[in-house]
């Protein structure tokens, strides 16, 4: 079991990434306001004050990771021979 976060964290989070996903949704319809970071960040915070979309997100990004950069498997039959 986590341990449950500070009372701060657990207010702050949300309302920041609620308002970061109203920004990026403005940021999409209005050319000058970059919406794409704003709305990937607020849906993080969102996702981080939440646990089952926290977990969900820690390990489809572990998949991701490990997706583009595999692990290395050590090479069994080539070893070098004098």
């Amino acid at each position: 079991m986590t341990p449950r976060r500070p009372l701060y964290q657990r207010l702050l989070l949300p309302v920041l990434g609620l308002v970061l996903v109203a920004l990026g949704i403005i940021g999409v319809i209005l050319p000058f306001v970059p919406g794409l970071p704003a709305l990937m960040l607020g849906l993080i915070f969102c996702s981080c004050a939440h646990q089952p979309a926290e977990v969900w997100m820690r390990a489809k990004t572990k998949a991701l990771k490990n997706r583009l950069f595999p692990p290395k498997k050590p090479d069994a039959g080539n070893e070098f021979k004098e």
